[in-house]
């Protein structure tokens, strides 16, 4: 690896965040307003004074006006890399880890610590948690176990603070309704609720500021609700991936518009996941053979005319039954379960990836290896060697 290559992706970094880098100090960065870009000479250093030993330690720090600032901790330095507004900034802290892990630091111990202030107001120290809940589904598929959290207050000190604290306790009102409507899949109750609640505006007072924090109330939003979703049985690998990809569009998008579009979507797919796993009960006859067919064939040739036939239906009907009860296409319902069976294999057996993918009749082993891929972040080799249950 090669210095100019770290600092090509630093470049990048900067590009994609479109976040002004400037170096204030020897050892420190600071985001701040449009400047003259000073970064190289900085990421010179920083790669030189750690080229034999990488490894590091990183800490988010939080203070009492939920300003951020990440501390990286090396042999040989220390830097400062001050965020400002943590919620605004959120996208960048996620991009942190990504960065040392992609040019081999070897990052030894995470923690996240908050100021004094911070923990002995209970607003703000709701604020750290819902922060910490969203780091939980942002930081690079991280769960908070991997960090040291660094509190000074027991759960019913935080108790006893929230009853005390009229705001607090709307928020709890506001978010037990929205959470009776996740766990009972009521999408249409839920957007009414949530846009007709009367005492939304003590809870979320600034959110029309600005596009970043209309973005930042999106993801904080969605965290929320995301804990909800895994109540509700859906898996956390599951409710990362979606939440990492609305993440990602959400930062790309340049009007109030788009960025609404883009939550709206996330939320049908949780409540689609949430009534396809908890509420199948309530499909049509139809469907449910439909299902039982295609899992109980799942290693076979399975077209969706073959199917309608087998169950004495025209293709075109039963693809509309099956969307309108479960969200999805037939054929994306094939496809997402020759996919969960392609993992299987990969964990249980030591099939070749050839011979997976014709078990499990993909046209090729590039159109399965593309399309693994695309629905799990990584390659089907990449998940045999992190998830393989046998030798």
């Amino acid at each position: 690896m090669t210095n100019s290559k770290f600092i090509s992706y630093l470049e990048y970094f900067y590009a994609y965040n479109k976040i002004p880098i400037t170096c204030i100090k020897k050892n420190k960065l600071i985001f701040t307003l449009p400047k003259k870009n000073k970064l190289l000479p900085l990421i010179n250093e920083l790669y030189y004074q750690n080229t034999q030993e990488k490894e590091v330690s990183l800490t988010y720090h939080f203070d009492s006006l939920f300003l951020g600032k990440i501390i990286i901790q090396s042999k040989n330095s220390n830097f400062d890399l001050i965020i400002g507004p943590v919620l605004k900034n959120i996208l960048n802290i996620k991009q942190i880890e990504k960065i040392l892990n992609n040019f081999d630091f070897n990052i030894k111990e995470k923690s996240i610590i908050s100021d004094e202030l911070l923990v002995s107001n209970p607003v703000y120290y709701e604020e750290f948690i819902n922060l910490l809940l969203i780091l939980n589904f942002s930081i690079n598929g991280s769960t908070l176990n991997e960090y040291n959290i660094i509190s000074n207050y027991s759960i019913e000190e935080l108790d006893k603070m929230k009853s005390m604290n009229p705001s607090m306790q709307n928020n709890d009102i506001f978010f037990e309704k929205l959470e009776n409507f996740v766990l009972n899949g009521d999408q249409l109750g839920f957007i009414t609720f949530s846009n007709f609640y009367p005492n939304k505006d003590l809870i979320f007072d600034d959110i029309n500021e600005d596009l970043p924090s209309f973005k930042s109330y999106i993801i904080y939003y969605l965290s929320v609700i995301s804990t909800f979703v895994s109540e509700a049985g859906i898996d956390n690998k599951t409710i990362s991936r979606i939440t990492k990809k609305m993440i990602n569009k959400l930062n790309k998008t340049k009007t109030y518009k788009e960025a609404e579009t883009i939550f709206n979507k996330t939320l049908k797919i949780f409540f689609n996941k949430i009534n396809y796993s908890t509420n199948s009960k309530y499909y049509s006859n139809i469907v449910k053979m439909a299902i039982s067919y295609i899992d109980a064939n799942i290693e076979s040739k399975l077209q969706v005319s073959d199917i309608a036939l087998k169950l004495n239906v025209t293709r075109n009907y039963l693809s509309k039954c099956f969307k309108n009860d479960t969200g999805i296409t037939i054929q994306q319902y094939i496809i997402n379960s020759k996919l969960n069976q392609a993992k299987k294999l990969l964990e249980t057996t030591n099939l070749t990836v050839t011979e997976i993918s014709k078990k499990l009749y993909f046209s090729n082993q590039s159109h399965f290896q593309n399309t693994f891929k695309k629905n799990f972040e990584m390659t089907p080799v990449q998940y045999r060697i992190k998830h393989q249950k046998i030798k």
